[in-house]
C-alpha cells in the first residue's frame, strides 16, 4: 500500500493514521517554505531554518520506523521568464546563467526561489543522517523552463513553478518509483507487525 497525501491541517490525523500502515511514504520539502524564509528578517532566518530542520528530522525519523521505504523530494528550481523558452536549456551552466539574470522585478517569487538551494541542502543533510533516500530535483528542473506552465496556466501572472502534463513531472515520478523500488531488505512483515503491536498495544 502506498501513500500520497497533499498536506493541509484537515489531513493531519488521516495522514498519521495512514502512515502507520503504509509501505512507502514520499515527502516533499515543497516550494512555499522558501517564501517564508524570504519574508523573514535576515538576522532571524537561522531561527526559521532551525525550526525546519528539527520538524523535518522528527517527521522523517518517525515515518522511517514503520515504512519500508521513505523518500524525500528536494525543491525544484524555477527559472524566471520561463515563457520565453521553447526548448530545454543545453546544460547546467546555461541554466545557471539564465537563472542569474532573473531578479525580483521579473517575477514576484524570484527572490524566494533563491532560498531553495539551502532548503534542499538542509533536507538532504537531514535525510542522509537518517539513512533516507533524498532526490534532488533542482538540477533537472532548472534546465526545463520550457516545460513550465508559463503563460498557459489559469494564473494571470507567468507561472514558472508548475509544469505542463505530460512533461517534466513524469521524469520526477520515474525517479520516485526507482527510489521506492530499492526499498529495504530486512524481514518486512515481521517488522511491520512489531510496529503495529507497539502502536495498538498488541491489539491488531
Amino acid at each position: 500500500q502506498s501513500l500520497r497525501c497533499a498536506w493541509s491541517p484537515g489531513y493531519a490525523n488521516r495522514f498519521v493514521e495512514q502512515a502507520l500502515v503504509a509501505d512507502h511514504i514520499v515527502f516533499g520539502v515543497g516550494q512555499h517554505f522558501a517564501r517564508a524564509v524570504d519574508k523573514t528578517e535576515p538576522q532571524e532566518r537561522h531561527q526559521i531554518y532551525d525550526f525546519y530542520v528539527r520538524s523535518l528530522n522528527l517527521t522523517l525519523s518517525q515515518a522511517s520506523r514503520s515504512a519500508r521505504s521513505v523518500v524525500l523530494l528536494g525543491p525544484s528550481q524555477p527559472v524566471p521568464r520561463c515563457a520565453s523558452h521553447s526548448e530545454p536549456l543545453r546544460n547546467l551552466i546555461q541554466a545557471l546563467n539564465v537563472e542569474a539574470e532573473g531578479t525580483s522585478t521579473l517575477h514576484s517569487y524570484a527572490a524566494s526561489w533563491r532560498h531553495n538551494s539551502r532548503v534542499g541542502m538542509l533536507g538532504q543533510w537531514v535525510a542522509s543522517t537518517l539513512g533516507i533516500t533524498f532526490l534532488t530535483l533542482a538540477g533537472l528542473s532548472i534546465q526545463r523552463p520550457d516545460g513550465a506552465m508559463g503563460g498557459r496556466g489559469e494564473l494571470d501572472a507567468e507561472d514558472c513553478l508548475h509544469y505542463c502534463m505530460p512533461g517534466v513531472p513524469d521524469t520526477f515520478a520515474q525517479l520516485v518509483f526507482s527510489a521506492l523500488a530499492i526499498g529495504r531488505s530486512w524481514n518486512w512483515p515481521a517488522h511491520k507487525r512489531s510496529v503495529a503491536e507497539a502502536v495498538t498495544g498488541g491489539k491488531t
